[in-house]
């Protein structure tokens, strides 16, 4: 009789059972890399670029705005992880274009501005 518990460590073993010891740490760095770095550079570099024209004054702003809105790109690549592996990059492309829309979209609303 099949398992969850055992459905599960399947699962984990077809994943992760051929990556090596230092493929498995790479991973991990890129993940890191893409999940905490990254975004906090791209909404300092838009914080910067936006800030005398728009709404959002402060570098606190901006990060809350970008960490709401990085959570429909994370849950995409959550699901998308469990058919593709490496899957990592694509969330650093999706967390820009959908941040960089929600910035503008935000910035350019007329009911804020005023």
């Amino acid at each position: 009789k099949l398992t969850l518990k055992d459905f599960g460590k399947y699962l984990a073993d077809m994943m992760f059972g051929p990556l090596s010891e230092t493929d498995q740490t790479e991973y991990l760095l890129q993940v890191l890399g893409y999940v905490l770095i990254f975004p906090a550079v791209f909404v300092l570099l838009l914080c910067w670029s936006m800030k005398k024209r728009g709404v959002m004054k402060t570098y606190k702003e901006y990060y809350n705005v970008a960490s709401i809105a990085s959570i429909l790109p994370l849950f995409i690549t959550f699901i998308l992880s469990w058919f593709i592996p490496k899957v990592a990059p694509i969330y650093g492309a999706l967390f820009c274009a959908f941040t960089l829309f929600v910035f503008i979209k935000i910035n350019s609303t007329p009911e804020l501005t005023d």
